[in-house]
């Protein structure tokens, strides 16, 4: 018998994980466009929405229990057009450049060493201290 229609007959879950958790997704609740405009906004920006983006949001509404074939883009979408996550997002540095090889001809050639020493005395030790530059 298929886990789900056990599940509403008799209201037991499955004992094995992997089944809960194919059966937790796949009892999902699908909705249609109006809906998930809905979910989107208030996951978003409702009265706990902390307008984050990207896969987070997705994750969220997914853990709520929601589904509909396009969540993905239209997520993507709506988190583009947020005027307010646009504005005070962090600012994206500039793509990286192409990384150029340095080549020396022998190791450590623009290293200098000084060794200052020794000082007086202070408790019966005594110390040494080296200063690279």
């Amino acid at each position: 018998m298929d886990p789900i229609i056990e599940y509403l007959k008799s209201e037991r879950l499955p004992e094995d994980l992997t089944g809960l958790l194919k059966m937790r997704k796949e009892a999902s609740k699908c909705v249609d466009g109006d809906e998930a405009l809905y979910i989107i906004q208030e996951v978003h920006e409702g009265i706990c929405g902390t307008h984050i983006g990207g896969r987070a949001l997705a994750g969220k509404i997914a853990r709520a229990g929601y589904y509909w074939p396009t969540l993905k883009t239209d997520y993507m979408n709506y988190v583009k057009k947020c005027d307010r996550c646009q504005r005070f997002a962090d600012v994206h540095q500039a793509p990286p450049e192409q990384l150029h090889v340095i080549t020396s001809p022998w190791p450590f050639h623009k290293w200098g060493i000084d060794i200052l020493g020794p000082f007086p005395i202070v408790d019966e030790s005594q110390f040494m201290h080296l200063l690279d530059t």
